[in-house]
């Protein structure tokens, strides 16, 4: 058979920028460096005449243990093709250093994307960030975080690391009143919290408190959108409803999803019906 097509394009063509270099951090006892890395998602065909898009910033999970930044990709072509550029993000895990390095890290990645906005056609007034499990910890982190000046370090200081708004899937918030993750024997003798933290939770109530993002609440918190999961035996859901209730009690706009029959990083949380409302809660602040 011989047929000629007419096709209309109708959608954007997408492509990854992997591995794209956006902060320098000490290695091997400070005697190297290391790369941090990203991946931007983002549409095939970019000029100077096109739009300047929003961001998402996508936090990958691990128990702060072990990430893999570019897992998700596949996940979150939908928000590129929604309008969004989309920058999958590492930071360096507990076993190269403990907190706050992992949020020291965050920042450093928005201050990168939003020092270079022009050269990715983003919109620097438009940046979101969204986690799942450890990074819906850092991403709330980040959302509340945002004027803590001490954790800005290395380039682009003068940058702002805020976000326009939060969205969190099955995070942690409070690590004082947490029961610790069940699976500690796969970590040696220290549970993932522990270990971010560099001991036992109660010789460092201070560094626990320092990881609350509710510790950071003011009137310049940016708008929360959280999920979590009924069933999940990992990060309890009263975790979310500690932090909605925090955020709600300091007049922080915030909405919380608690998903039926959901365990930690269930597939329901991945569907367009999930989706949908994260594309509405987008929506609704550009």
């Amino acid at each position: 058979m011989k047929k000629e097509l007419d096709v209309s394009v109708e959608e954007d063509v997408i492509k990854v920028i992997p591995d794209v270099v956006f902060s320098q951090v000490p290695d091997y006892f400070g005697e190297m460096v290391k790369n941090l890395k990203l991946d931007l998602i983002l549409p095939l065909t970019q000029n100077e005449n096109s739009k300047k898009r929003p961001l998402i910033i996508w936090i990958i999970g691990g128990g702060w243990r072990a990430i893999n930044k570019s897992k998700f990709n596949g996940e979150l072509v939908p928000y590129v093709k929604q309008g969004y550029t989309v920058a999958s993000i590492e930071y360096r895990v507990s076993s190269e250093a403990v907190f706050p390095a992992q949020i020291i890290d965050v920042k450093a990645a928005i201050r990168y994307l939003r020092a270079n906005a022009d050269k990715y056609n983003l919109d620097p007034e438009q940046f979101f960030i969204m986690g799942e499990s450890a990074g819906g910890h850092l991403s709330a982190l980040a959302g509340t975080a945002g004027d803590v000046d001490e954790w800005n370090h290395g380039q682009y200081k003068n940058i702002s690391s805020k976000v326009q708004g939060c969205i969190i899937l099955y995070g942690i918030c409070d690590f004082e009143n947490k029961p610790l993750y069940p699976v500690p024997e796969l970590f040696h003798d220290l549970a993932p919290e522990e270990l971010l933290v560099g001991g036992k939770i109660p010789a460092h109530t201070d560094v626990a408190k320092a990881m609350n993002p509710l510790t950071y609440v003011s009137d310049k918190t940016p708008p929360f959108l959280i999920f979590h999961g009924l069933n999940d035996c990992v990060v309890p859901y009263k975790q979310s409803e500690t932090l909605y209730e925090g955020l709600v009690e300091e007049n922080v706009e915030a909405d919380l999803y608690l998903i039926k029959n959901a365990n930690h990083a269930d597939s329901k949380f991945y569907q367009k019906e999930v989706r949908d409302i994260i594309f509405e809660f987008l929506k609704e602040r550009r």
